[in-house]
């Protein structure tokens, strides 16, 4: 009996350390905690806090921030390594009421977790955000996170000059950008669901001088082809854009001023107006075993768009297939061409000749013979029909 006895109590006080004061017993399902003390906010516990803010200003580096249900309409700055945890991201809401910067991470290595984030203000050039990172190695993830005021040149969630961030599993609305990635590196953005986005910035931008960073197994789902907006915007180098699926937009993927050695591969790009617009010196990056199809336009090469390798995609039913207007020496091989109202268009200057390289793409049928790629090509005064050619076209569709 004493042993049954020991048993149970030893149960009960085992219990007693995961239930909180005030609703009980809180999960931290999807956002694993750090090992510091927890201190509450809301709910009816003696000793809660109020607000998020004040709980920050009183833990130490390892707390967490565990957050009850309600709405909570306050600015946020978080200076110290800490896991801000919601009870659920449905019911647990932090507001900005249209004013700053929901909340500002200016300290390293914080988690935020299961929150409604919404109604940052909307001064671009205050860089008001939902959430704005100026640190590194932080967490953001399983948030709800929306924009209502205006479509001014702000972004949801803001990376400024920071690295090694991992934005995951979050549902993004509205703004300009849903996340505007600035001078930021080896930053990964995967795993989301971005929408509704109003201006030119589009779903993600990646920006000038912003390397190395992942963006993997996102959704973008845009208002329309007829919209001014992009899905997937890059602008730096070396940075990795793969798996995800991006349809709805005016340009589903917009690569270019100058950037180089970026690799774009495996997306599947659909119902946009261009399916990937690469321009303005958009040079030396890798596009690959994408799946583009039902665009106006699939691929686009123009303005300088050079030295590029386009290789075993499949580009169908699209209006045009692939497209080159003053972009030459790029390797265009192994695709699948096929199925496109029209397959290809080609333009370039005289000066750029012999165009670009087409090699073993695969045409909808076999041919046995080079295929001829018609294209227009511009002289100082004037213009003069000519071809492309694929020399070696493939018998059977690429794998």
């Amino acid at each position: 009996m004493r042993y049954v006895a020991l048993q149970i109590l030893v149960s009960v006080l085992l219990i007693s350390q995961v239930i909180a004061p005030g609703l009980g017993g809180e999960g931290f399902t999807g956002c694993p905690p750090q090992n510091g003390d927890t201190l509450y906010v809301g709910g009816y516990g003696e000793g809660n806090y109020s607000t998020i803010g004040a709980a920050i200003e009183n833990a130490s580096n390892g707390d967490i921030i565990f957050i009850y249900p309600g709405t909570y309409r306050e600015n946020v700055v978080v200076d110290r390594n800490v896991s801000v945890i919601g009870y659920d991201a449905q019911n647990v809401v932090v507001d900005g009421s249209g004013h700053g910067k929901v909340f500002e991470i200016v300290a390293g290595n914080v988690r935020i977790c299961n929150l409604t984030i919404r109604y940052a203000g909307n001064e671009g050039d205050n860089n008001d955000a939902e959430i704005y990172i100026n640190s590194d190695n932080n967490i953001i993830e399983n948030n709800l996170i929306a924009h209502s005021f205006g479509d001014s040149n702000t972004a949801c969630i803001y990376l400024d000059t920071c690295s090694g961030n991992i934005i995951r599993n979050n549902s993004i609305k509205g703004n300009y950008f849903g996340i505007d990635v600035y001078q930021s590196s080896q930053n990964t953005i995967y795993g989301n669901h971005i929408s509704q986005q109003v201006g030119f910035g589009g779903g993600i931008h990646i920006s000038a001088r912003s390397t190395s960073n992942e963006i993997n197994n996102n959704v973008m789902e845009g208002k329309g082809s007829t919209k001014d907006v992009v899905g997937i915007g890059i602008f730096g180098d070396k940075n990795s854009v793969a798996n995800n699926e991006i349809h709805g937009y005016s340009r589903g993927i917009d690569a270019w001023l100058a950037g180089s050695e970026n690799n774009i591969s495996g997306n599947n790009i659909y119902n946009n107006g261009y399916g990937i617009y690469m321009g303005y010196d958009f040079a030396s990056n890798r596009i690959a075993g994408n799946r583009i199809h039902n665009n106006d336009v699939g691929l686009f090469l123009t303005d300088g768009c050079r030295g590029n390798i386009i290789e075993k995609n499949n580009v169908t039913f699209n209006r045009l297939g692939i497209n080159t207007k003053d972009a030459a020496g790029n390797t265009i091989r192994r695709n699948n061409i096929m199925w496109n109202l029209n397959n290809a268009y080609v333009f370039y200057y005289i000066r750029d000749f012999p165009g670009n390289r087409w090699i073993n793409n695969y045409w909808g049928r076999p041919h046995m013979l080079p295929k001829m790629i018609p294209c227009i090509i511009g002289l100082r005064h004037g213009i003069i029909l000519g071809f492309e050619i694929d020399w070696r076209p493939a018998l059977l569709p690429n794998i």
